[in-house]
């Protein structure tokens, strides 16, 4: 056999890598009736809602802690343990197996699915030093972590078809929803709000609307690749129908309201149990003074 037969399927453009490789044969993957699912007058008034909804939990939530206590103070800096460094190495290594994966069949698009967002975030909190802002972005993941729980309790695996993939699939979603409880236990800058603000989960919906129904539901229409079922409703949706993602909007802003706080709640409780100390108070870990601010502004200017 000659080289000149020899032919290796390599993707010819960017856009073949992006999305050559999604099966539209199976249901509720995308596809042009599953694009043309919902009429677009009832996409675009649905989409203005929730950008209304957006607009007003972002604003309001952040509008109100911005103007609390908290808003001026970190944690305490206690460094980058060994344990902290060994699973920022154990999910990087996760997060690019999973790309690998969708490298070799084609499918990035599906990276922008929001759990891989969320693992980009917990690596961005893994590996950054003490800062406002990584307090910000640890108290967003943390109501933000419903999606996860539902893929470990719900999997969806029929289409990862190379070897170990659904393993990774499990390691990468047990990962998400470990990760904060281990951040929570570090302290410093990881630490929660008072159980009865309910700020910063307002804050959190309204991000996650805006993230869902503007840029994932864009992608969803170029691509015709049903992106957190944005375009059309997973076969197994009990709300099937053209109302379907009205009622998504009801009972995931339901669970994102509450699964950050019940989640919150269990693991300061467990983290009680192995400190063998009381509970830490939600939020106190803003306490330890605003002298450490000031030293890490000094570093930061």
């Amino acid at each position: 056999m000659g080289l000149d037969t020899i032919t290796v399927p390599v993707p010819q453009t960017f856009w073949d890598s992006f999305v050559g490789g999604v099966n539209f044969s199976i249901a509720g993957t995308g596809g042009p009736e599953c694009v043309a699912f919902i009429p677009y007058w009832q996409k675009v008034w649905e989409t203005l809602l929730a950008l209304v909804i957006s607009f007003s939990f972002t604003y309001g939530g952040w509008s109100q802690i911005s103007k609390g206590p908290e808003a001026k103070l970190i944690g305490e800096d206690r460094g980058v343990s060994a344990s902290r460094q060994l699973l920022l190495v154990v999910l990087c290594l996760t997060f690019g197996i999973e790309v690998g994966y969708k490298l070799s069949t084609s499918t990035v698009i599906w990276l922008s699915n929001p759990c891989h967002l969320l693992t980009i975030c917990e690596i961005i909190l893994l590996a950054a030093p003490p800062r406002k802002w990584v307090t910000v972005l640890f108290r967003i993941v943390m109501h933000s972590l419903h999606g996860a729980m539902v893929a470990l309790l719900l999997p969806v695996t029929n289409t990862r078809m190379l070897s170990f993939e659904i393993g990774i699939y499990w390691i990468q979603h047990i990962l998400i929803i470990a990760i904060p409880f281990f951040l929570l236990y570090q302290g410093g800058p990881y630490v929660a709000e008072p159980l009865k603000d309910m700020m910063w989960p307002v804050m959190s919906l309204g991000i996650l609307y805006f993230i869902y129904w503007i840029p994932v539901q864009l992608l969803c229409i170029l691509t015709e690749v049903n992106l957190n079922n944005m375009v059309c409703p997973a076969i197994s949706d009990p709300f099937y129908g053209r109302g379907y993602r009205l009622w998504a909007m009801g009972h995931c802003g339901i669970c994102i309201l509450g699964f950050g706080k019940l989640y919150t709640c269990i693991s300061l409780q467990v983290i009680q149990r192995l400190k063998g100390r009381g509970a830490p108070s939600m939020g106190n870990g803003f306490n330890h003074g605003s002298s450490l601010q000031n030293g890490v502004d000094q570093k930061s200017q």
